[in-house]
């Protein structure tokens, strides 16, 4: 059976999948320009714009959410790979998945604070490493949205980049503690098509940049919706999800 750290990366990319309302009221879009370069402002409120403005983000965020797809995993190590058919629930920081594995009900849920994991009757607590896992991806991705208000974090323009050879703009967020997300940003939609932040790979034991993808975009009912992300972990995909509900 696949490791539950390696479940946690597939599914918490989906959770940071965030339904966004649109169109939104123009003061809705701005964002804070406290330790902020004016550069870095503009992008973010045209990305705030493209998501339906700061208020329907925060929202959106506290709105509980439910998806169905595929979740298929890699191993970063061996290249193993499995695959699950999915419910998954979310909100906020909080999420719960079920899926069918030989035909055995397996649930996974995080609460903010605490894991814990079921598996036909059995019930355990999910360890250190896995809560970390979950909170360190649920406040990245696009759940990291919601703070390009917040006055106490910092936005910083950077130069564009190449990804799957198209050229996406830049925009950094550090929280206070110095803990960073980066959105590459569609210069056209400005819709988030990559977030990179630090993680830890779990099958390896040690730091690294985590990467998510997102595409194939619909409006589901108004709100722009990635229907495919996939997760890599030391340059490698490490999980991919697809969406139909």
């Amino acid at each position: 059976m696949l490791a539950e750290a390696t479940l946690v990366s597939g599914i918490l990319a989906v959770s940071n999948v965030c339904p966004i309302s649109l169109p939104a009221r123009a003061a809705e879009n701005k964002v804070a320009v406290s330790q902020t370069s004016s550069s870095a402002s503009e992008l973010a409120n045209q990305v705030a714009a493209a998501y339906g403005g700061m208020a329907k983000i925060k929202e959106m965020m506290s709105k509980g959410t439910r998806s169905h797809g595929k979740v298929s995993t890699w191993s970063t190590i061996s290249s193993a790979t499995n695959q699950f058919e999915c419910e998954i629930i979310s909100k906020g920081y909080k999420v719960r998945t079920e899926m069918l594995i030989f035909g055995q009900l397996h649930i996974m849920a995080y609460d903010g604070k605490h894991g814990w994991s079921q598996s036909g009757d059995w019930v355990a607590a999910s360890s250190e490493s896995t809560v970390q896992h979950f909170a360190n991806e649920l406040e990245h991705g696009l759940n990291a949205l919601e703070n390009l208000d917040n006055p106490t974090w910092k936005l910083e323009s950077l130069a564009s980049a190449y990804v799957d050879g198209k050229n996406l703009e830049v925009l950094k967020l550090y929280s206070p503690d110095g803990k960073w997300t980066k959105f590459y940003i569609n210069p056209v939609t400005r819709l988030v098509e990559r977030t990179e932040f630090m993680g830890f790979d779990n099958e390896q034991g040690i730091e690294t940049v985590q990467a998510i993808d997102y595409s194939a975009y619909k409006n589901v009912a108004g709100f722009p919706t990635p229907f495919k992300i996939e997760q890599y972990s030391l340059g490698k995909k490490s999980s991919e999800t697809i969406l139909d509900a």
